[in-house]
C-alpha cells in the first residue's frame, strides 16, 4: 500500500520537559494504559485482529498517515476493522515488491492503529486515513484468508528519566533543527511540532517520521523500546543527513 504525499535554546528542558522520577512513571503508566485499553478489544475469546501490510514505510505511535489501498487483502482487513472497533494492526513487509506477502515477509513488531477515515474510490481502490496508537508485537497469526488476523501483545516502553535522556533530547531537537535549515523537504513547522513533545520517546518517533530513512532504519526505531536508546539512535541519523 501507497503513502500519500503530504540549535535551538530551549532553556534547561527542551520543550518545557522536566524528566523528574515521578513524571518518567506517570508516562510509564499512560503507555502501558495506553496499550491495554487499545487491546482490549472486548470480543471474548476471539481476540485477534486484521492485519495490514505496509509497504515502504514504518507506522509510528501518535502519526496519522493517508494510504491508497489496492490489494484486496488489505481492503478485506479494512473492512473487517470497520465492522469492528476501527482497530487494525499495521506492520511493514520487509520487500516492497512483495505483492503477496506471508507472515514470514513482514516483520513482526508494528503499530496498532486506528481506522480514521475510508473512501472507497471509482477504481474500486480505497483511501485509508489511519492513527497509529501502541507499539505491538506479533504473537500469532490465526488466519491468512481473506486476510491476515492476527494476536498481538503490547511492546512496553520505557520512559526514562535521568540526565542522559535529557541531554539526548537537547541533542536531537538541535541536530533536527540543523536539518530543516538544510532545506530538505522537511517543513519549518515540524521543529516547533517537535519542540512541543513532552515524552522523549514520542519525540525520536515524530523526528523519524519525517526523515527518509531506509525502512531498516525506520524499523529499528520502532523496534526500540527504551526512549534513551531511541534518542540515540535517532541522534545518528541525524548526523547522517547533516553529513
Amino acid at each position: 500500500e501507497t503513502l500519500l504525499p503530504g540549535t535551538a535554546d530551549h532553556g534547561d528542558e527542551p520543550g518545557g520537559l522536566t524528566l523528574t522520577p515521578e513524571v518518567a512513571e506517570q508516562l510509564r503508566q499512560t503507555l502501558l494504559s495506553q496499550a491495554a485499553k487499545m487491546l482490549d478489544s472486548g470480543d471474548g475469546e476471539d481476540d485477534a485482529l486484521p492485519l495490514f501490510p505496509l509497504k515502504g514505510m514504518v507506522l509510528f505511535p501518535h502519526m496519522i498517515a493517508p494510504l491508497f489501498v489496492e490489494r484486496d487483502k488489505s481492503k478485506r482487513a479494512i473492512d473487517e476493522a470497520m465492522h469492528g472497533k476501527h482497530r487494525i494492526v499495521l506492520v511493514a513487509q520487509k520487500q516492497l515488491d512483495q505483492d503477496d506477502p506471508t507472515p514470514e515477509d513482514m516483520y513482526t513488531v508494528g503499530t496498532l492503529g486506528e481506522c480514521m477515515q475510508v473512501l472507497r474510490m471509482p477504481d474500486e481502490s480505497v483511501r485509508l486515513v489511519v492513527e497509529g496508537g501502541a507499539r505491538v508485537r506479533i504473537v500469532e497469526y490465526v488466519a491468512e484468508d481473506p486476510c491476515f488476523r492476527v494476536r498481538v501483545e503490547p511492546v512496553l516502553e520505557s520512559a526514562d528519566s535521568d540526565t542522559e535522556t535529557v541531554a539526548w533530547v537537547r541533542r536531537v531537537l538541535s541536530q533536527f533543527e540543523q536539518v530543516v535549515k538544510l532545506g530538505r523537504t522537511i517543513p519549518p513547522e515540524a521543529l516547533e511540532s517537535a519542540t512541543r513533545v513532552e515524552e522523549p520517546g514520542r519525540l525520536a518517533d515524530i523526528v523519524t517520521s519525517y526523515l527518509d530513512l531506509r525502512l531498516a532504519d525506520q524499523q529499528r526505531i520502532l523496534e526500540t523500546a527504551s526512549a534513551k536508546d531511541r534518542l540515540a539512535q535517532v541522534c545518528v541519523l541525524l548526523a547522517e543527513e547533516i553529513q
